[in-house]
């Protein structure tokens, strides 16, 4: 027969490995969502250099243009 002090320590027991693993499945969440937020802020500032060097590639394409269309009226 099991007395109700076995049964407590076996419950006892789930619910500690239950909410360990919850703990686990929290923390192992948390590591990918900041796993996620280092890649989109990588990818922003990536973005940020590119939108920059397109910038200077238009002006210095610009600047070719109005430079060969000046020596090409005199």
């Amino acid at each position: 027969m099991t007395s109700i002090a076995d049964w407590t320590d076996r419950t006892q027991g789930d619910d500690l490995a239950a909410y360990l693993e919850a703990a686990e499945a929290a923390r192992a969440l948390d590591e990918r969502k900041r796993a996620v937020e280092a890649v989109q802020t990588f990818w922003e500032a990536r973005r940020h250099d590119i939108l920059q060097e397109l910038w200077q590639a238009e002006r210095k394409r610009d600047a070719a243009r109005s430079r060969l269309e000046a020596s090409s009226d005199t």
